[in-house]
C-alpha cells in the first residue's frame, strides 16, 4: 500500500513541478490532461488503500509491538491521505499511538493541520502547501509561535521545512523565509 501511495504521489508531484517551470501554453495544456489522469488513478489508489486499513483498525489499533514501526509509519500515510471523515475517525488513533511512542509526534502536527485545511480552518503547525503556479503555505494561526509549535511536534523550523520541500516541488513562497 505504501509502495502505490508514494509513487503516485511522486508522479503527481513531478507533472505539477513541470506545469508550474513550463512557459508553453500548448506543453501546459498537456501536462493539465497528464496530471487529471493520475489524479484519478492516485484516487482510486487511496480508495482501496482506505479500505485496507479500515480492515485492519477493525479489530482495534495496533501497535510499533505488533506491526513494526514500518508498519506503523504505513499506516499512518495512508490515513493522511484518506478522505475526511476517515481522518477525523481516526485522528485520535494517530494521538494515543504518539502518546505511546509507536508514531512520531510530527505524524499528528501533519494530521491536525491537514484537517484543519481542509474544514477551511487555519493550521497550526505549516505542514500543508497549496498553489499550482505559485506554491505557498495555507495560513497559519498564530504564526508567530510557528516554530516554537513546530519544535514541540519534533519538526524542524519552517524555513528549512520550505526549503527541504522545494527540493522537490519547487519554490514556497512565505514572506518570514523569503521575503516576499
Amino acid at each position: 500500500m505504501q509502495v502505490a501511495d508514494q509513487a503516485i504521489r511522486i508522479e503527481v508531484g513531478t507533472i505539477t513541478k513541470a506545469q508550474r517551470e513550463e512557459p508553453d501554453a500548448g506543453k501546459r495544456f498537456r501536462l493539465d490532461a497528464e496530471f487529471k489522469v493520475l489524479a484519478e488513478r492516485m484516487r482510486g489508489i487511496d480508495v482501496a488503500n482506505q479500505q485496507a486499513v479500515a480492515e485492519i483498525l477493525a479489530s482495534g489499533w495496533p501497535t510499533r509491538a505488533t506491526i513494526g514501526q514500518t508498519g506503523m509509519s504505513d499506516l499512518f500515510l495512508i490515513i493522511q491521505h484518506a478522505d475526511l471523515d476517515f481522518q477525523k475517525l481516526h485522528i485520535e488513533g494517530v494521538r494515543q499511538a504518539a502518546l505511546r511512542g509507536d508514531i512520531r509526534k510530527s505524524n499528528v502536527a501533519t494530521l491536525e493541520d491537514r484537517l484543519l485545511v481542509r474544514q477551511g480552518r487555519p493550521q497550526l503547525y505549516g505542514t500543508q502547501i497549496k498553489g499550482s503556479s505559485k506554491l505557498t503555505p495555507y495560513p497559519i494561526d498564530s504564526a508567530e509561535n510557528l516554530d516554537k509549535r513546530r519544535s514541540e511536534m519534533g519538526l524542524e523550523p519552517m524555513c528549512a521545512y520550505l526549503a527541504n520541500f522545494a527540493t522537490m516541488f519547487g519554490p514556497v513562497e512565505y514572506a518570514p523565509c523569503t521575503g516576499k
